[in-house]
């Protein structure tokens, strides 16, 4: 079974389904000549706990790292410009998300039912938190938006029943605004 993968220097692509239900994939390294990851290129692969989007990637695909049950921290590289729909659901243990400078695009429910997820800091340059991002994130206890996201889409923080702090970067003006 495959446990440990180290993504050669040089492919600059991870196409869809590729490592699909490797749930024996203890540790993933992805190289920085990857610039894409395609449509549930780790869906299911439950057995690593963190993974580290290099800078070079734009586009985190739907259902990237889907149902990835053990993952528990990720970091998305500045070079992401849109966090595909799905892209984290189910991702039941995931406690850290460090969300990349460069993502414009959070997609529909990109981090739905990411249950033990307590806080995260939505990056300055993200307009519009598409439906469902966070639904049934039931641990979210605060998040961070900044002043550039201009509408939120329905059902964004649903059944996110511990949110407490919802920190906002822009003027009362702005929030009131901002279009549910």
């Amino acid at each position: 079974a495959l446990t440990n993968i180290t993504i050669p220097d040089g492919i600059t692509s991870i196409e869809m389904y590729t490592f699909y239900g490797c749930s024996g994939l203890s540790s993933i390294t992805i190289p920085n000549s990857v610039t894409s990851i395609g449509k549930s290129a780790f869906c299911g692969c439950s057995g690593f706990s963190s993974v580290i989007i290099p800078d070079s990637v734009t586009t985190l695909a739907d259902v990237v790292f889907s149902r990835c049950k053990g993952l528990t921290s990720v970091v998305i590289g500045d070079g992401v410009k849109t966090i595909g729909s799905s892209a984290f659901f189910g991702c039941v243990n995931l406690t850290s998300v460090e969300i990349g400078k460069g993502v414009t695009v959070i997609a529909e429910g990109a981090f739905m039912n990411c249950r033990a997820l307590e806080s995260i800091v939505i990056p300055d340059g993200v307009e519009r938190i598409h439906p469902m991002v966070f639904l049934r994130c039931s641990l979210l206890e605060s998040i961070v938006i900044p002043e550039s996201v201009t509408s939120f889409g329905y059902d964004a923080f649903d059944e996110c029943d511990n949110l407490d702090h919802v920190y906002y970067h822009g003027t009362r003006e702005q929030w009131l605004e901002i279009k549910g």
